[in-house]
Formats: structure tokens, C-alpha cells, sequence
């Protein structure tokens, strides 16, 4: 029998259909760029970072009334996140100085912050490195073309789905809202990071740091 071990969002117990999303390889593709070639991936990741904010902005919108007063919250910090210099143009520095790829050149960044993140004392701030690998994982989708998790990644032949995915966003999660979740389990996070305060203001049984779970 397979066993797993996580925290436990909350007291609620699920019974349903595992249904995993978000199964790409987490592999960041490396290579050079050609100096005459720079000024086209700075402007790739750009573009790439103002898809991410217009996909939170419309997430945003979708936020119904009956929904917890978190997650506007939630969202509005991710989208503070792509305006903040350390992840909007320390990546542009590492394209032009290293000629490296966008994809990479965010995935280094992003890992510097999060390892300062993890590295803090306070459980609480440690967590927003879990916001950054969030925020920063659609930015890479967008620049590799992939789509962000949705309700449409939840086969219709289901009709109590519980989630199973690497990791799960706030706006992930509000993405898929209207499916009737009924449980969600995720390899990353911790009991106090924004998914799980949002998942337990949902009402949605969780349970994450699995490590495993896909």
C-alpha cells in the first residue's frame, strides 16, 4: 500500500477521483544567445512576464463575490511580485551580461531569492519563497509556450476530483474553483503559505508537502 506523509489543511476528510495536472517536466532549457540575438530574448521575457500579470489580472476579475476575502489578496501580492526589480529586470541583466536564456536567467534568479527566503528564521517569510516559485513557474510557461493550470485540465468524466499536482498557486486554485473540487494534495507548500490559507478558506480538503504525490 502506498503510504505518503504531508500536513493536513484542516479537519475535513475527501473521497474522490485523483486527477493530476500540471505534469511537464520542470526542467529549465539552458543555452547561449548570440549577441545580436539579446535584445529579442530580453524583450521574449518581457512579454512573457506581462502575459503572467494580464493572466492574474483576469483572474482577479473572475473573483466572485462568495469568494474569500483572501484571495484578492493573494493575487494582488503575486502581481506586486512581476513589478518588483529583483524579478522583473535582474533576469534582463543576467540575458545581457551572460547571454543566457530568459528561461534560465529567471529560474537563477528566482532560485537566489527563494534561497534567501528559505534560509530566514520566521516560518511565515520562508513561505514567500513559495510565492516566487509560483509566480515565477507561470512566467516560464508562458515563455515555453505551455498553458497555465485551468478547469480544463480536469477531464469532464470527473465528478469529484481531488487535485494532485506539483505545486498549486492561488490563482491556480481560484482557476479552477467552479469544478467542485473536492480535495487537493500537492508535492510543495506548507500549512501556513497563501495556497493552503486559501484552500482552508475554500473549504477544500488538503494536503501538501507530499513531496511525491505525482
Amino acid at each position: 500500500m502506498l503510504s505518503m506523509h504531508g500536513s493536513g489543511i484542516g479537519r475535513l476528510i475527501a473521497i474522490g477521483t485523483a486527477c493530476v495536472v500540471s505534469q511537464e517536466s520542470s526542467e529549465v532549457p539552458e543555452y547561449l544567445i548570440a549577441k545580436k540575438h539579446i535584445s529579442d530574448e530580453v524583450r521574449r521575457l518581457r512579454e512573457a512576464i506581462a502575459a503572467t500579470r494580464m493572466q492574474m489580472i483576469q483572474i482577479r476579475k473572475q473573483i466572485t463575490a462568495d469568494s474569500p476575502p483572501e484571495a484578492t489578496g493573494f493575487i494582488e501580492a503575486h502581481l506586486m511580485m512581476l513589478d518588483d526589480p529583483m524579478l522583473a529586470q535582474q533576469p534582463e541583466e543576467l540575458v545581457t551580461r551572460l547571454q543566457i536564456n530568459a528561461e534560465q536567467a529567471i529560474a537563477r534568479q528566482s532560485r537566489s531569492l527563494i534561497d534567501v527566503f528559505e534560509a530566514m528564521e520566521d516560518e511565515y517569510l520562508r513561505t514567500k519563497g513559495d510565492d516566487i516559485r509560483q509566480v515565477v513557474d507561470r512566467i516560464q510557461k508562458n515563455l515555453m509556450g505551455r498553458e497555465p493550470i485551468s478547469s480544463t485540465d480536469i477531464s469532464n468524466e470527473f465528478s469529484d476530483p481531488i487535485i494532485v499536482s506539483r505545486d498549486l498557486a492561488p490563482a491556480d486554485t481560484l482557476a479552477m474553483k467552479s469544478r467542485n473540487i473536492r480535495g487537493i494534495l500537492t508535492n510543495l507548500g506548507s500549512p501556513i503559505s497563501h495556497s493552503s490559507i486559501l484552500a482552508r478558506s475554500l473549504g477544500i480538503p488538503a494536503v501538501v508537502g507530499l513531496h511525491a504525490a505525482t
